[in-house]
C-alpha cells in the first residue's frame, strides 16, 4: 500500500529497498497477467463440422480437447471441451483436463539438457560415453561395467554418440519400443517394459543399453523412444535430483504450470488423479445411413506407464499449460526466457538437425521436415534459413493423442492450434464386431487400428483449426488448406504413424 512504502522510505536504506519491492512485483503483475490470459475461463466454441471430412456422429462422440491460442497476445480464438474425462461416472471433459502427452514429454526433456549445458553442468556435443562411468552402469543392473562401447552388428568399432543426437532422433540406438526395424538379437524388442514402471529411470536404460545399433551415428532418422529415455537419465545425473523434482522445479514452478507432472510410479503410491482423461476404445457400426450408432465401449486395461517412458513420453498435462509451454519457448521477444537465458539454446532446439523428408508442394514451392530436438520442424527450403514456417508436434499413447501446431513463420502470428483426444475410435461391422468377441482369442490392441478408417484423427484436425484461424500460408500462393493431407503424413512419417509414443 502507499502507506506502507511511504514508512519504509523513512528506514535506513529505504529508498533501495523501495524500488527493488515496486520492480519485482512490476514483474510478477506482468508474469501473471500472461499466465491468467492464458488460463482464464473460456466459453466453449460449437466443434466445427470440418468440412464434411469426417461423420458428425463420430465428431460429437469424441472425448477431446481442443484450441487455437494467438501466442503473442494470449488470446484464446478458439476452445471446445467435449466428452467424458471418464465415462462410468459421467465426468465431464473439461478445458483443463489432464492428459498423458506422450512424445510432447521430450521438448520437457530437451529443455531439461539445455538447462544444465547453461547452467555448466554438460556439455551437448559430448560422447554421451564420456558422460557415463562404473557408477551409471552398476544402477543400469552392470555392475562389472565400467565404459559403453556402442556397436553396429558384426562391427568391435566403439561408435561415437552424442547427447545431440540423441535429441535430434539420430543416434543409432536400437528403437526398442517402437520396434521399427527387425531385432538383430532375441530381447531387443520387449514392449512389455513399457507397460510397468521398471523401478527407476536407470533400471528402463539397462534395458536397452547395450543392445547392438542400427546405424552410423548421425547418418539417418529413426525415431528412437530410448534416445529420451537414456536423455532422461543424464537429467537426473547432472542435476541431482530425480526427474519428477527437476522438471517441476526447473520448468512447471518457473512458467506457473500447476498440472503439469511426471510420477515414477503412475499413481500406485498416491496420490491418485482424479482429473486425468480416462482411456476408452469405442466401436461404432460402419453406417452412414444408420449414422454409426455406437456398437459398444470399453476402458484401455493396458496402457503404457508413466514411469517407464519418463522423458520419452510419461508427463502428464494440460492443453492450456501445453500452450503456457510453448509460448514461452517458442516467444520471439523472450527467446526462451525465463526457461533458458541464452537466445542461442533455442536456436539450436529448433535447428534443422535431422533431415525426415521433402514434401513438393508446386512447381516453385516444396517443404522441407526436419526432427529438430524434441520436436518438428516444417521449413521452406533445405538449409531451413528463415527458420521453421511451422512448429509441430503429436504425441500418443495407446489410448490418446496429444497434437500441436504452431504457425510460426514469415507471415503467420504466432498461432497454435491443438487437438487432445482420450479415446480410440474404431468403425467395423456388426457382424465383424460379433465375431471378435465371440472368436475369444485376440486383443484389442491388435486390431483396433486395422478399423480407424473413417475415424477423426486429432491430426488432421489440428491443422484444420490452424488453417481456419491463421493467415499462416506455405506460400504467397499456396493456403495451408491445398496441403493439409501431405503435413498429415508428413507427421506420421516423422512421428510414427499408428504406433505409440
Amino acid at each position: 500500500s502507499n502507506s506502507f512504502c511511504t514508512l519504509l522510505w523513512r528506514l535506513p536504506l529505504g529508498p533501495q529497498l523501495v524500488g527493488v519491492i515496486m520492480t519485482r512485483m512490476a514483474t510478477i503483475q506482468l508474469a501473471l497477467a500472461a499466465i491468467v490470459a492464458l488460463t482464464a475461463a473460456v466459453a466453449a466454441d460449437p466443434m466445427p463440422s470440418f468440412d464434411g471430412m469426417y461423420p458428425p456422429e463420430l465428431l460429437a462422440d469424441l472425448d477431446s480437447v481442443s484450441r487455437v491460442t494467438n501466442l503473442g497476445t494470449g488470446e484464446v480464438l478458439y476452445a471446445n471441451a467435449s466428452g467424458h474425462v471418464n465415462i462410468e461416472y459421467g465426468v465431464s471433459m473439461l478445458h483443463d483436463s489432464r492428459f498423458m502427452i506422450g512424445s510432447n514429454s521430450k521438448l520437457y526433456t530437451t529443455v531439461s539438457l539445455y538447462q544444465l549445458q547453461e547452467a555448466g553442468k554438460l556439455n551437448l556435443s559430448s560422447s554421451v560415453t564420456d558422460l557415463l562411468d562404473a557408477s551409471d552402469f552398476a544402477k543400469f543392473g552392470y555392475p562389472g561395467q565400467s565404459t559403453w562401447c556402442p556397436q553396429l552388428p558384426g562391427n568391435s568399432t566403439c561408435q561415437t554418440i552424442t547427447v545431440h543426437q540423441l535429441l535430434a532422433m539420430s543416434s543409432g540406438l536400437y528403437p526398442a519400443l517402437g520396434c521399427s526395424v527387425p531385432p538383430t538379437q532375441p530381447g531387443e524388442c520387449n514392449t512389455d517394459l513399457y507397460t510397468a514402471s521398471t523401478s527407476s529411470i536407470a533400471a528402463m536404460v539397462g534395458s536397452f543399453i547395450n543392445n547392438p545399433m542400427i546405424f552410423v551415428p548421425g547418418t539417418r532418422f529413426v525415431y528412437t523412444n530410448p534416445n529420451f529415455v537414456l536423455a532422461s537419465y543424464l537429467v537426473e545425473k547432472f542435476s541431482g535430483m530425480t526427474f519428477a523434482a527437476y522438471i517441476k522445479q526447473h520448468i512447471s514452478d518457473v512458467i506457473g504450470q500447476s498440472q503439469t507432472y511426471f510420477d515414477l510410479f503412475d499413481g500406485e503410491m498416491g496420490p491418485m488423479d482424479a482429473g486425468r482423461t480416462t482411456q476408452y476404445y469405442k466401436f461404432y457400426e460402419n453406417s452412414t445411413a444408420a449414422g454409426f450408432p455406437r456398437l459398444g465401449y470399453g476402458r484401455l486395461r493396458m496402457e503404457l506407464n508413466t514411469g517407464a517412458v519418463s522423458g520419452t513420453g510419461g508427463l502428464v498435462s494440460t492443453v492450456p499449460e501445453e500452450v503456457r509451454f510453448w509460448q514461452v519457448l517458442f516467444n520471439k521477444t523472450g527467446k526462451g526466457a525465463p526457461l533458458l537465458q541464452d537466445p542461442a539454446s533455442v536456436a539450436a532446439i529448433l535447428h534443422p538437425w535431422t533431415f525426415v523428408n521433402r514434401m513438393p508442394i508446386s512447381s516453385n514451392v516444396t517443404v522441407f521436415n526436419y526432427y529438430a530436438q524434441g520436436i518438428g520442424v516444417f521449413c521452406l527450403d533445405a538449409a531451413c534459413s528463415a527458420g521453421p514456417q511451422f512448429i509441430v508436434y503429436t504425441g500418443q499413447t495407446l489410448g490418446s493423442t496429444t497434437s500441436n501446431a504452431l504457425a510460426y513463420g514469415e507471415g503467420c502470428n504466432m498461432t497454435m492450434a491443438q487437438f487432445w483426444t482420450s479415446s480410440v475410435q474404431a468403425t467395423a461391422s456388426e457382424s465383424n464386431y460379433d465375431r471378435v468377441r465371440k472368436a475369444q482369442n485376440s486383443r484389442v490392441l491388435d486390431f483396433v487400428h486395422d478399423w480407424d478408417g473413417d475415424v477423426p484423427m486429432p491430426r488432421a484436425l489440428k491443422w484444420m483449426l490452424l488453417d481456419q484461424h491463421s493467415p499462416c500460408k506455405v506460400s504467397p500462393d499456396v493456403p495451408l488448406s491445398l496441403v493439409l493431407g501431405a503435413f498429415v503424413d508428413a507427421e506420421h512419417q516423422m512421428f510414427g504413424g499408428k504406433k505409440p509414443l
